[in-house]
């Protein structure tokens, strides 16, 4: 486009938080409105307003951290590359690629579009599902440079995921969280009505009471961008730890990355576990609120009632005393 104005900055987080904050107010910089002029015609492109909810720019701000050690790595395979006759370009470009859906997230989730991160974090769990692959045998670096069928990858899904996940459950987990990715994806309308089938999906939780205590509920719209932000900086965080044990068997150690790595990693968590703790007391809160709320209610009800039933003694007593005067006037 000609004559196109660089973006304005005056679009930024409301967040109170300096770190989340700083980080946030530099990724709107460049997603801000943009004008056009052409033929003596003005044009506008109208963005959709940022949301509010700090949680969101904190989760942010983690999953950039744990991009900001992934980016590191990069720049050392390429700085390794000069040294060793070992071609690495097949890691580098799948952890590049992650990168890049990150950053997009990030973007999509400060605007509120939950179903079109589900569609990127596809793609993130298919790129991370193939590094880990990898990672246990890196002859298969050199099968994935070999293969020339540009319509799929060399190797089935459901192999991959039955070498890398550890447990039955695990296995199921990913294959739900495929499913369900996959469905939004594709604009499937039972996408929805899947949600409480995930096993074990990071993606979003809701709070009931039930008889045998409180359930946690996976599914609940409120939070799914929390969650897939979460989800987000965990692919990112087996990504890159995947790409470092593929270059430990090549003899490439980064033992103060993988350090960080695991540091920013534990941070997020620890979030994560914060956020879910903060949520199950704002809901224990609310409940008590409605509960106290019935309560009164039923406190005010009842005192209506005992007067509706002192009113009704009282008629009660005046009709008997009509009743025994009646009775003395017949005699």
């Amino acid at each position: 486009m000609e004559n196109m104005e660089m973006p304005s900055a005056r679009h930024r987080s409301t967040g109170k938080r300096s770190g989340p904050k700083t980080y946030v107010q530099g990724l709107c910089t460049f997603c801000t409105n943009v004008r056009i002029n052409r033929m003596n015609k003005q044009y506008k492109i109208l963005e959709y307003p940022n949301i509010d909810d700090q949680r969101i720019y904190t989760y942010c701000f983690h999953v950039q951290n744990i991009a900001t050690v992934v980016r590191n790595l990069l720049i050392s395979i390429v700085e390794e590359n000069k040294q060793v006759e070992v071609s690495l370009g097949i890691v580098g470009s799948i952890l590049h690629r992650i990168l890049e859906c990150s950053t997009s997230i990030q973007l999509l989730a400060i605007k509120g579009r939950s179903r079109d991160i589900a569609i990127l974090l596809l793609n993130i769990m298919e790129l991370r599902i193939d590094l880990k692959y990898m990672s246990f045998d890196t002859n298969r670096l050199q099968e994935w440079k070999n293969h020339e069928n540009s319509w799929r990858k060399p190797w089935k899904l459901h192999s991959q995921l039955k070498e890398i996940c550890k447990t039955e459950n695990e296995l199921e987990a990913e294959r739900d969280m495929y499913h369900l990715f996959s469905m939004i994806k594709h604009g499937s309308p039972a996408s929805t009505e899947h949600l409480d089938d995930v096993r074990m999906t990071n993606i979003a939780f809701s709070i009931s009471s039930e008889p045998n205590g409180t359930r946690i509920d996976l599914s609940h719209a409120n939070h799914q961008l929390g969650m897939y932000l979460f989800a987000t900086g965990a692919y990112l965080y087996e990504a890159c730890f995947a790409a470092l044990r593929i270059l430990s068997r090549l003899g490439l150690n980064f033992p103060e990355i993988e350090k960080t790595l695991k540091q920013k990693h534990n941070e997020l968590g620890r979030f994560f576990m914060q956020d879910i703790k903060e949520q199950i007391i704002e809901w224990q809160r609310q409940n008590d609120d409605q509960f106290r709320k019935k309560w009164d209610a039923s406190e005010e009800r009842i005192r209506i009632l005992k007067k509706e039933r002192d009113i009704l003694f009282k008629e009660m007593e005046a009709l008997r005393h009509r009743i025994e005067i009646a009775n003395d006037e017949n005699r």
